[in-house]
């Protein structure tokens, strides 16, 4: 590739240069389509008036600016980690605070339905943090995710998505100021296997409640998933 460049210097100006508070979209994954199992990798991705991209490996550490590839040896530096993680939870958090006024703005709702998928919602989400902490309990076992937030570029429509092991959960924030909720529940049958969602919902006057839920599972996620 005659565009790769390999570094040996300090990539702390690399990570100064995200614009980890100024993403349209963002996208952030952890073991996501891996070659070999053996591998592990994280991503985060920051989309706007430029392509920034950088990705963390056992060996390296490559940062992609539109199609400008830097590549730095990896040897298990504290501050590359610490740099990265950090990184990650910035783009989280700015991602949700991105939301916070959509979804902290609520109207006239079915009170006893939305709080059914409230509670749906809930023990999907208690079952999600229990296979998390394992998998923090045990090096051994591989984190599988992949966070989506901001305007999908097909859709054209805010979203804040998360598929995490067996579910693929869609905040959708319509413009009418409606929040739908979908959830895919794949099981153990691979990503996109399900095609019917098992969870459709208009949300209007709980929004807060749900923001609740997904922020706390997202923070949970993001700190489980660090580079240790």
């Amino acid at each position: 590739m005659n565009f790769l460049t390999r570094f040996f210097t300090d990539p702390e100006d690399l990570f100064k240069e995200l614009p980890v508070g100024n993403s349209e979209w963002t996208v952030l994954t952890w073991n996501w389509d891996l070659q070999e199992v053996s591998d592990r990798r994280r991503t985060l991705e920051l989309n706007g008036e430029h392509h920034h991209q950088v990705a963390i490996n056992k060996e390296e550490l490559i940062f992609v600016q539109d199609k400008k590839v830097k590549v730095f040896p990896f040897k298990n530096e504290k501050e590359i980690k610490d740099r990265f993680n950090l990184a990650c939870h910035l783009s989280v958090k700015h991602s949700l605070e991105s939301t916070q006024s959509f979804m902290r703005k609520t109207m006239e709702g079915d009170l006893n339905e939305e709080t059914r998928t409230l509670q749906w919602l809930q023990a999907s989400f208690k079952t999600l943090e229990g296979a998390l902490n394992r998998v923090q309990d045990n090096p051994e076992l591989i984190l599988t995710a992949a966070f989506f937030s901001g305007v999908n570029p097909e859709l054209k429509q805010q979203v804040l998505r998360l598929i995490c092991f067996n579910l693929d959960i869609n905040f959708f924030m319509q413009e009418d100021g409606l929040l739908r909720v979908v959830v895919f529940d794949d099981k153990n049958l691979g990503h996109g296997s399900q095609k019917t969602a098992n969870l459709n919902q208009i949300i209007r006057l709980t929004k807060p409640l749900f923001y609740d839920e997904i922020t706390k599972l997202l923070n949970h996620l993001t700190t489980v998933g660090e580079v240790r």
